[in-house]
């Protein structure tokens, strides 16, 4: 069975994004003869040209929706071109690359919705657009948190510079050991600032002492200008801290312990620590509020659980966190994990080098996708990490795109279980997987269906090209010894039968496929004489009348396939043939006193043999 899986969509999800991305970023759009409109002017900076300008045409594809189109960068005077372009409407965007100068549309305008419409008829050359880029706009300012200067705290802009509502970040900068930053290669316009700590040990917020984007205050900027004060106080983050330890209450190093917090009513995971030498955590940049904590071991030793002692996130106990607050002693005891190992091969016994396990765990009276594994380079695999549950496997072969699932089923409904106990290891959960040789068309035989005529076998057609085939004929539906070539000579055995030739296909990692031909005619003899067909008997003749001397005793036809048949009679006497009782009546004499009667029928009709069936014996006949 055939399936397409996880890891298979999302290689081809990153090819697709990957794809996209370079079309968009990386390429023209396709040219065509008319394309060969293009857009000049210089760049100057207090009158001198400047030099790697990037020039970005952005096309109004309809109803005022511009999009990118082409761009280009200036030379070392200045200059640039941007061709390749169709006849439209464009709008310029000049960006130096460097915090002094500001980035500007043409013509003098800060966003995409205020640039100055181009007109470019087809094949012209629209010259004399030129800009001059004036000194950058900067926003200044210094953050503190707990009574400290911050040291490397990421102040990052937003800008809706298309008056769309959609904003995006377009600049960034980092403060100084002494908290101050100096955030430039700004255009005049509206801003709102993030301050992120990456250390985690500060609370991420908006500017001013906002929480979110949406309820950011706006930071208004004149072209060239500085706006400075623009401070931030951060609050320090709560933590959450404890012990992981095993079963005889030895530490366990590199535990992941993963925070939770409730966002948007759903749980979403926030933070992670990994425990160090003496199994203890810290799981910092956690804000006020409920959450849930995970302890998961990645490398499979031990099982991984819930606070506190949960098997999942839904059953978790709550942990409460404080502003700037730590929550201690969230401890957790893990027991040793259990396993389910194995061997994944391919039909030609060769391990399946880095074949795919999926695991799905009962849950809730279902099935759910709970881990995965992969099989190491000679096809072994080992699910680790797992509780006590019921458990069924997938197996995938990312090379073929073919999976089963445990034991030898084709999907999850129909698959074996597998029971596990805390702790326990169930082993030799073994499977071979691969795709299937199948016929494409049957394999036929040609020649003249006749003792001592060769003939000859076609193996049909399959699902992979170059497999080996081999052959074996059938006479009767039986199995002709030493009979294994492509060619076959009918002999005197084969007479009156039909021949067939069964054709097995192999191809080396593939299940072997079989097809067997139609038949052929019955076999004729050597001289061409074709076996006659057969009479077949579905009801047997039988003695009916009065068994006593003088009386008249008659035999019932029968039935017989075909119908239409030539009957012939002859009577007996025990064992004796009684003399011209060959009609299907007989009057009975002295001479059959005391003997039992039997009559053998021979049925005929052209171009069948006859056949000769014998009536049960009768009572005897009385006097």
């Amino acid at each position: 069975m055939v399936h397409l899986h996880g890891r298979t969509r999302a290689v081809l999800a990153l090819i697709l994004t990957t794809v996209l991305t370079v079309a968009m970023l990386g390429s023209t759009p396709s040219a065509t003869a008319a394309d060969t409109a293009s857009i000049s002017g210089r760049v100057t900076v207090s009158g001198l040209g400047i030099s790697d300008v990037s020039v970005t045409a952005y096309r109004d594809g309809g109803g005022g929706s511009f999009s990118w189109y082409n761009s280009a960068s200036t030379d070392s005077a200045g200059n640039y071109s941007v061709g390749t372009l169709p006849a439209g409407t464009y709008r310029l965007h000049f960006d130096a690359g460097t915090p002094s100068l500001a980035p500007e549309y043409f013509d003098n305008a800060i966003t995409l919705a205020t640039a100055t419409n181009i007109t470019v008829a087809e094949g012209a050359a629209v010259v004399g657009r030129n800009a001059t880029l004036e000194q950058a706009a900067h926003i200044t300012g210094k953050i503190t948190g707990g009574g400290t200067n911050l040291r490397s705290i990421e102040v990052v802009a937003y800008s809706d510079s298309d008056a769309d509502g959609e904003w995006e970040s377009v600049a960034y900068t980092q403060t100084e050991f002494d908290g101050t930053y100096d955030l430039g290669g700004l255009s005049g316009g509206v801003y709102r600032l993030r301050f992120v700590d990456y250390s985690d040990d500060f609370v991420d917020e908006w500017y001013d002492d906002a929480v979110d984007l949406a309820s950011a205050d706006g930071v208004t900027v004149a072209k060239s200008a500085t706006v400075a004060g623009i401070n931030a106080v951060l609050t320090p983050t709560s933590h959450i801290t404890g012990v992981v330890t095993g079963p005889a209450g030895a530490p366990l190093a590199d535990i992941a312990v993963n925070a939770y917090a409730l966002v948007d009513a759903s749980w979403q995971h926030v933070q992670s620590d990994y425990t160090d030498a003496l199994g203890t955590y810290d799981v910092g940049g956690l804000t006020e509020g409920s959450h849930r904590v995970e302890f998961r071991d990645w490398g499979g030793q031990h099982t991984g659980e819930f606070y506190n002692d949960k098997p999942d996130l839904a059953s978790s106990d709550p942990v409460a966190v404080g502003v700037s607050a730590t929550t201690s002693g969230i401890n957790a005891t893990l027991a040793p994990a259990a396993h389910i190992t194995g061997r994944l091969t391919n039909p030609s016994g060769g391990g399946l080098e880095y074949a795919d396990v999926y695991v799905y765990r009962l849950q809730g009276g279902t099935f759910e996708d709970f881990e995965y594994a992969e099989a190491d380079g000679a096809g072994f695999y080992d699910v680790n990490g797992l509780t006590a549950g019921t458990y069924r496997l997938e197996f995938y072969d990312w090379r073929t795109n073919v999976s089963e699932f445990w034991n030898d089923k084709p999907n999850l409904q129909m698959a074996d279980s597998i029971v596990l106990s805390t702790s326990q290891t169930v082993g030799n959960i073994n499977a071979v997987v691969g795709p299937s040789v199948r016929s494409s068309t049957l394999p036929t035989i040609t020649g003249i269906a006749q003792v001592g005529q060769t003939l000859t076998s076609s193996p049909g057609t399959w699902n992979r090209a170059g497999v080996s085939v081999a052959y074996q004929w059938l006479s009767g539906g039986t199995v002709i010894p030493g009979a294994v070539a492509a060619t076959y000579v009918p002999t005197t055995l084969d007479y009156a039968k039909n021949l067939q030739v069964r054709v097995t296909a192999s191809y080396p990692g593939w299940f072997p496929g079989t097809a067997t031909s139609p038949s052929t005619a019955k076999v004729a003899a050597a001289d061409g004489t074709l076996p006659l067909k057969q009479i077949e008997m579905q009801g047997r003749p039988v003695i009916k009348g009065t068994l006593e001397v003088g009386e008249k005793v008659r035999v019932a036809r029968g039935n017989w396939r075909p119908d239409k048949v030539s009957l012939d009679y002859q009577w007996y006497a025990g064992s004796k043939k009684i003399k011209k009782a060959t009609k299907r009546t007989l009057v009975l004499t002295t001479k059959q006193v005391g003997k039992k009667l039997t009559v053998k029928v021979t049925a005929s009709r052209a171009g069948y043999a006859p056949l000769t069936v014998r009536t049960k014996p009768s009572a005897r006949v009385k006097p």
